[in-house]
């Protein structure tokens, strides 16, 4: 700064408020200060000393749950420098190496964007590469505020002490300042405390909770129909929620139709009309069978009121749905219509006639068309816009009046934020009308047939029934209730549909669902069908990707077939017999015989491109043929030797290995032996403590020659699950890096971090989709091409890989991983109570708040939850 000057020799400084400035004649002490600027921190190195030993004294109490001194407590100095060489090396000694250190670390500045998860009993320790001051917020209160220490590397760190664990998950947030040379910077980050362990789901929901998140909820018909609807009444958010999305075909599962859209509900009494409306809504919950079941409390005008009950059902193995309305009886409470006083109810269903993925234009010619398919009768309406796809409405009291009407440019807002027409129209011929006193109840039941001369489904009268709010479920049953939704028939066979409401049926993802299903023994029969159906696919080393209706063209897949044998292995352990594998198939071979021939097939080369390289007995995969898969473009090629490829390659060869006797199973195991040596040999680097995630080539090239990417993705968890590493020091540095992608029930396909190995994406016509150097995309939404596949694997959080994070933790740490992997998997309840209850999202947004993105309701996600949580419970199945 410089001083102005003033007549007669006066030199004048305008300070602004709060300032202060120091002077002095002396040169030497301004080049001192100027000097200390420099520096990073300015607290004097005593004082770093008093905050060091204070936090490691905070430690030991922690540790020993007494400030009572032990008397042969360590130096205090010199667990100080120890804690500013490597804090977390500090908890390791203090807890023991053996034992999973109970540290969570959050970064700044990445982790603004994560929440992240802290487990009873673990320390968050904030890391920085400036120097920060952070408070956590936590119920209410300042939980602490500390200032940041200097880490021997030049950074900064502070350590939050562990707090009182919580019944359930509780959300904290980390307020930070953060300072630096362009000023400070006051950023918030978001912290969710588990519990020990989660034993219910919420199967239930009141009014208030209703601004929690967009809730859904489903049911299965078990032929690959299905019931998506929304909690609040006659709302579309996207062009998949109806009340019936029927499969047309009865053998197998294919694109499924919408005809009946939704139902809309008005009472009338006397002059007062109402709709049926969430603002009406006391409750929506689940009940014992899986149906939904909305209670309402009508206005009628007068200031009274009545109760009324809608029930919406899946038919088991028919394309049909049962609407239930019943009005219960006054019961002499205040302010409530008396029972002998009738209402009138007025159902106005909404039609279409089209593919779940297309949307209705009424001026494409259905505004012309639909009203003459229309065939009115007492208490029926029938719309039949094709022979093969026919529509009936039937009531049990009422009658039908005609009075056609168009809804227009229906906007639902999860096309819009994928990119996709946004809007759709909806055409109702006309309503039914009829009267319900008290107690009284009404049934619709609507289904859509494939023929003329299809039997139709009669509504009955339905008893009255105690419709009593269910707030909650044990997580097992909820789990195994969910899980059944997926099986479908496929032929004499049995399949799972990926995930609702858009997927069909896909090769990885049915066979890794059927790990889950082999977990429990009341599905373990559908499990065999389902492997039995898939091996029989078996052709040249490959299975399908996925089927459509009856085509299995699609092979454009390196792991499908290698879940195949994990699957077949986890069978054969539960029921402690290998007689599974000398099954026959359609094609009159074994399924032992199949295993053999894909194995061969791989080692001698796949049509498609997939072959075992020789020297190091990995296996080359093609781009986009592992299970990030996207393509046009492909946003996670992995062209060469994906990590958990060659994973799976191992634990199928041992496989081998175990069903074959003598020699010939010797040859099996010294592959396997060759594959877990090839790994230590060509995925680990001295400069990062986790595994590649692929080695990158062309076709042709050797795994000696491929380049290892320096990529922080949870595939490498399958090489600890299924023993491919068994290192301890190994395991625990990748448990430790993968902990930095998980978020509540998720886990980041990649981690938010500068990259070595450039990952571009390119468009369609050459254009640079991401930056190749910082590859990771957190929000998935956008268009198709050029953004919602750039982020699909690039960072996005999938539900799936989530719980081998838990079991590779269980797997390395033993009983003393048990409390910890069991309470990280009761994360997975958050999801499932925050979006289509009782089910859990295929996908989530990598950054903050992760939304739930995708389908609402995945096989995989659910299936691998319910394995692990069985594990890890001790529960009968697979250990």
């Amino acid at each position: 700064f410089e001083l102005t000057r003033g007549p007669g020799g006066e030199r004048s400084l305008l300070l602004p408020g709060g300032a202060a400035v120091c002077l002095t004649p002396d040169r030497k002490l301004v080049t001192l200060v100027e000097k200390a600027e420099e520096r990073s921190m300015l607290y004097p190195k005593k004082l770093v000393m008093q905050e060091a030993a204070a936090a490691v004294a905070r430690a030991i109490v922690c540790k020993n749950g007494s400030i009572v001194a032990d008397d042969d407590l360590p130096d205090l100095n010199q667990l100080a420098e120890k804690l500013l060489e490597s804090p977390e090396d500090f908890l390791r000694d203090l807890y023991g190496k053996d034992l999973p250190t109970p540290v969570v670390v959050w970064r700044m500045p990445q982790d603004i964007k994560r929440r992240v998860m802290v487990p009873p009993g673990h320390y968050l320790l904030v890391k920085s590469p400036g120097f920060i001051r952070a408070g956590l917020h936590y119920q209410g209160k300042v939980r602490a505020y500390f200032n940041a220490l200097p880490a021997k590397d030049g950074s900064f760190f502070l350590l939050i002490d562990p707090v009182k664990t919580p019944q359930m998950p509780e959300d904290a947030t980390l307020h930070t300042a953060v300072f630096s040379a362009s000023g400070p910077k006051r950023l918030q980050g978001h912290i969710t405390f588990l519990p020990k362990d989660v034993p219910y789901l919420q199967t239930g929901l009141v009014r208030r909770e209703f601004h929690r998140a967009k809730f859904h909820f489903m049911r299965g018909n078990g032929r690959g129909a299905l019931l998506w609807h929304t909690i609040e009444p006659g709302e579309l958010r996207s062009r998949y929620d109806a009340v019936l999305l029927a499969n047309l075909n009865p053998d197998y599962p294919e694109n499924r139709h919408i005809m009946l859209r939704r139902f809309r509900i008005w009472s009338i009494y006397h002059a007062k009309q109402q709709e049926f409306i969430a603002d009406c809504m006391t409750d929506f919950h689940l009940n014992e069978n899986g149906d939904g079941v909305w209670n309402f409390v009508i206005p009628v005008g007068n200031g009274l009121f009545t109760d009324i009950s809608m029930k919406l059902s899946l038919i088991p193995d028919t394309n049909a749905v049962q609407l239930t309305l019943q009005r219960h009886p006054d019961m002499d409470r205040e302010r409530r219509l008396g029972d002998r006083h009738p209402i009138r109810l007025l159902i106005r269903p909404d039609l279409e006639d089209r593919s779940f993925h297309n949307s209705t234009k009424a001026s494409a010619g259905p505004e012309r068309i639909w009203p003459g398919k229309i065939k009115a009768g007492p208490r029926n309406l029938t719309f039949s816009p094709a022979d093969d796809r026919i529509l009936s409405i039937t009531a049990n009291k009422g009658h039908f009046v005609r009075s056609d009407e168009w809804k227009y440019m229906v906007w639902q807002e999860n096309e819009a934020a994928r990119g996709l027409d946004p809007y759709t129209d909806l055409y109702s011929p006309g309503y039914f009308e009829l009267i319900l006193n008290g107690s009284e109840t009404a049934v619709l039941i609507g289904q859509v047939m494939t023929s003329p001369d299809d039997a139709r489904i009669m509504p009955c009268p339905a008893p009255l029934e105690k419709l009593q709010f269910r707030n909650q479920t044990p997580v097992a049953d909820a789990l195994r209730d969910s899980l059944a939704q997926f099986i479908v028939k496929r032929d004499q066979f049995k399949t799972v549909i990926a995930g609702y409401p858009w997927f069909l049926d896909w090769g990885r993802d049915t066979l890794i669902a059927a790990r889950g299903l082999i977990a429990d023994s009341e599905f373990r029969s559908d499990a065999r069908k389902i492997l039995l159906k898939f091996a029989s696919f078996a052709k040249d080393g490959t299975i399908p990707n996925m089927i459509s209706g009856d085509n299995a063209d699609n092979r454009d897949t390196s792991d499908a077939q290698l879940w195949l044998f994990t699957a077949c292995r986890d069978l054969c352990r539960a029921e402690k017999s290998q007689s599974f594998t000398q099954e026959t198939l359609p094609n009159g071979k074994t399924l032992l015989q199949t295993l053999l021939e894909l194995a061969e097939g791989l080692i001698a080369g796949t049509p498609n491109g997939i072959r075992v390289d020789p020297e190091s007995q990995l296996v080359f995969s093609p781009a986009h043929f592992s299970w990030m898969d996207t393509n046009y473009p492909a946003g996670t090629p992995r062209q060469g030797y994906p990590v958990e490829i060659q994973a799976l390659w191992f634990a199928a060869l041992n496989f081998l290995g175990e069903l074959l006797p003598g020699k010939d199973g010797d040859i099996w195991r010294e592959r396997a032996g060759k594959v877990s040596e090839s790994i230590r040999k060509y995925f680990i680097a001295a400069d990062r403590p986790y595994l590649s995630d692929c080695l990158h080539c062309e076709a042709g090239t050797p795994a000696a020659k491929a380049v290892p990417d320096d990529h922080l993705r949870p595939n490498q968890l399958y090489a600890v699950t299924l023993d491919a590493v068994t290192d301890p020091e190994l395991c625990r540095k990748i448990l430790q890096s993968c902990s930095l992608l998980l978020i509540p029930g998720g886990i980041r396909s990649l981690d938010d971090a500068e990259v070595k190995f450039e990952l571009p994406v390119r468009g369609a016509h050459g254009q640079l989709l991401n930056d190749p150097k910082h590859p990771y995309q957190g929000r998935y939404e956008g268009d198709e091409d050029t953004r919602r596949k750039v982020a699909y694997h690039n960072g996005t959080a999938w539900s799936w890989q989530f719980p081998a994070y838990c079991e590779a933790c269980f797997k390395v740490y033993g009983e003393d991983g048990r409390m910890l992997a069991r309470s990280l998997l009761s994360s997975m309840t958050l999801p499932m109570n925050a979006g289509c209850l009782c089910q859990i999202t295929e996908i989530m947004d990598g950054d903050y708040p992760h939304i739930q993105r995708g389908c609402g309701a995945q096989a995989w996600s659910v299936s691998e939850f319910f394995r692990v949580w069985k594990m890890l419970h001790n529960q009968p199945g697979l250990q």
